[in-house]
């Protein structure tokens, strides 16, 4: 089924296209609207994750523009990455059916994958995606207009512990 979040995807991806890119997006979009067109895939629910609960509600509602991005320093601060400048032309969709899209709006190219949440709605797990790596997350905020994540695993070793993404819409 065709929803409107599918639709709204689509439309803004053609309009934010130059001619020379034109082919280029329409492509994307042709493979963004097979993706929701194709029947997804669902395992067992044994786990009590039926993407119904109040946080998959709230993270189904609206489309969600990246904001900022953040490294964790050992002493637990977190700082600004300076090299985010683009960090308002990202945007994710989590469709209720488990399917997401993440719409890179500077490089036109749209990403899909699937989701899901733990049986506590404590982590988000991503299938695939580009700007949002495929992996686990933390749930560290989830309101009506604003999702922040930290890594379940991020690789120690270095000059940071964690890294933070914070969406709004």
């Amino acid at each position: 089924m065709i929803t409107f979040s599918y639709v709204w995807v689509i439309l803004h991806t053609l309009s934010n296209m130059n001619l020379q890119s034109l082919r280029k997006g329409a492509f994307l979009a042709l493979v963004a609207l097979s993706a929701a067109l194709m029947p997804s895939c669902k395992k067992d629910n044994s786990s009590g994750n039926d993407n119904g609960s109040s946080k998959a509600k709230l993270l189904t509602a609206s489309m969600w523009t990246f904001q900022k991005f953040e490294y964790q320093k050992p002493d637990g601060n977190w700082i600004p990455d300076p090299d985010a400048v683009d960090a308002d032309k990202f945007t994710l969709l989590f469709s209720t059916n488990g399917t997401t899209f993440e719409h890179d709006l500077v490089n036109q190219y749209i990403a899909s994958g699937n989701w899901s949440l733990s049986s506590s709605d404590t982590v988000l797990t991503l299938t695939a995606g580009n700007d949002l790596n495929p992996g686990s997350y933390n749930l560290v905020q989830l309101t009506s207009s604003i999702l922040v994540l930290t890594h379940v695993n991020y690789p120690g070793g270095g000059a940071y512990t964690n890294e933070r993404l914070t969406f709004t819409h």
